[in-house]
């Protein structure tokens, strides 16, 4: 008498569903962009906005950044955004004032005045 050992349905749909989660997770997350895929730019600061959404299950907050030579408004959000050293910002940035940004598709992952980060996200 031979025994076949067959694995449970419910472990194989245990493993799709994780692989299906990963999945989503990690487009949900959109996991930010690596250091040689970001444009770095020195830009002359013009305008600021503070932005807020609220939305069912929470509020959503993101800075808009406008730049001189630059048509369009630069944004931080996200996780960028928690990163972002808000009470120095405010204090210690002026209109006018040259800053460091490293960025992709209009959202800045990289902001520093005269070598001080105020926000980092960029894996070094």
């Amino acid at each position: 008498m031979t025994e076949e050992t067959e694995a449970p349905v419910g472990s194989s749909a245990i493993i799709i569903l994780l692989i299906a989660g990963a999945i989503a997770l990690v487009y949900y997350l959109k996991l930010p962009p690596s250091e040689s895929q970001l444009l770095t730019q020195k830009a002359v600061l013009t305008n600021v906005k503070w932005q807020s959404q609220y939305r069912k299950g929470g509020t959503d907050y993101w800075l808009e950044l406008s730049f001189l030579n630059y048509k369009n408004i630069m944004t931080v959000k996200g996780v960028n955004y928690s990163r972002l050293k808000i009470y120095e910002f405010k204090n210690e940035i002026n209109y006018y004032d040259t800053l460091t940004i490293k960025y992709k598709d209009n959202n800045i992952y990289f902001l520093s005045k005269n070598d001080k980060p105020y926000i980092s996200s960029v894996n070094r």
